[in-house]
């Protein structure tokens, strides 16, 4: 079978809307820790910042929908091709931008090995992904054992803890984090289901119902989407002009926001089709759908660089029009390196 007929073109699609919405966060974020929350510019970053926190939710829920899809699983291709592969990406990755950090010079200097080694343990900031992602993955066996069993009535089951005891549970201690009461008793709720391998199992099971999104117009989607977006940046602000509160808590991928924006979104693109007619838009799509994870882990280099070489940040003109043609940017200055790298034979398989 050739690579246009097995590939699942709403899910590409929604993969690259993902990473983009990954350059977004960050770009969006550049200035926000740092910015007065009672200026303009504060409360677009915000906006914006709101509007795409469900990225990495995304990228695990397709994960998700993509590996339990599978007729036969075999953990021995499991470990050496995705979990080996990941682990030597995370290494090559925390490395380079230690010796980012450090200056290739300083790096080379016996008495900054261990710093440079220490990069491994506490990467650049984005890299927490792959650690989480290869966590994940040493649990798929498992996850697709019940994706196979009594017609996967056992994973719906998983989705209702995970958000009973994921979702809620968190959203409800970010609510009364100042109650003890109420936290002592949510602390007696398990938690293990609030991590990300909820959206794993959450991604095929949506994909499972898919019909039921078809069903929903995009007209009452949508809204739902723009208010979730809007209450969580709303109430976020009011967090960090009157309490300085720049946690963002309501921007977990545990928290409520995220989750529902995560699953409208996921919903909106399975309304479009899996495959399409025209060879040329899909193999474009497919191209860089192949190239997203690159972008991941490259992008934060960029945009500091951008920074630092040339002046350019979120901050230089109006925020509204500033992050997202940054954001651009960024974006298509990734999928440009990511074309040169994957043409040199030992970087292209352990970089991306």
């Amino acid at each position: 079978m050739n690579e246009f007929v097995k590939r699942q073109f709403n899910l590409d699609c929604l993969r690259i809307f993902a990473c983009f919405m990954v350059v977004l966060v960050h770009v969006s974020t550049q200035k926000w820790y740092i910015a007065d929350p009672n200026t303009i510019q504060w409360k677009i970053y915000n906006m914006y910042d709101s509007s795409v926190r469900s990225s990495v939710s995304l990228f695990i829920m397709l994960s998700g929908a993509l590996f339990l899809n599978k007729k036969e699983l075999s953990i021995k291709k499991l470990f050496k091709k995705n979990i080996w592969k990941l682990l030597v990406i995370y290494c090559v990755w925390a490395l380079l931008y230690g010796i980012d950090s450090l200056g290739a010079a300083e790096s080379i200097k016996p008495g900054n090995l261990f710093s440079l080694f220490q990069q491994i343990v506490y990467p650049k900031y984005h890299l927490w992904y792959l650690p989480s992602l290869i966590g994940i993955y040493f649990l798929i066996p498992l996850f697709w054992a019940l994706a196979q069993f009594k017609e996967k009535k056992y994973l719906e089951y998983g989705c209702i803890m995970f958000v009973l005891f994921g979702i809620l549970r968190s959203t409800f201690s970010a609510i009364f984090e100042s109650h003890e009461t109420i936290n002592a008793i949510l602390n007696l709720i398990p938690y293990e289901l609030c991590g990300l391998s909820g959206y794993f199992i959450l991604g095929y099971t949506l994909v499972k119902y898919k019909g039921l999104f078809t069903k929903i117009k995009l007209r009452y989607l949508l809204p739902v989407l723009l208010a979730a977006i809007i209450i969580t940046a709303k109430v976020e602000e009011y967090k960090a002009v009157n309490f300085g509160d720049l946690r963002g808590v309501y921007y977990a991928n545990s928290a409520l926001p995220t989750f529902l924006e995560a699953i409208i979104i996921f919903g909106i693109f399975l309304k479009i089709p899996s495959k399409i007619e025209n060879r040329r838009i899909s193999d474009i799509v497919t191209k860089i759908s192949r190239k997203t994870l690159f972008i991941y882990l490259v992008h934060v280099f960029i945009l500091e660089h951008l920074e630092s070489w040339f002046g350019i940040s979120a901050a230089m003109f109006n925020a509204w029009i500033s992050v997202p043609v940054i954001s651009i940017i960024v974006f298509i200055i990734s999928i440009f390196l990511a074309g040169v790298v994957e043409k040199i034979p030992v970087a292209g398989k352990w970089m991306m």
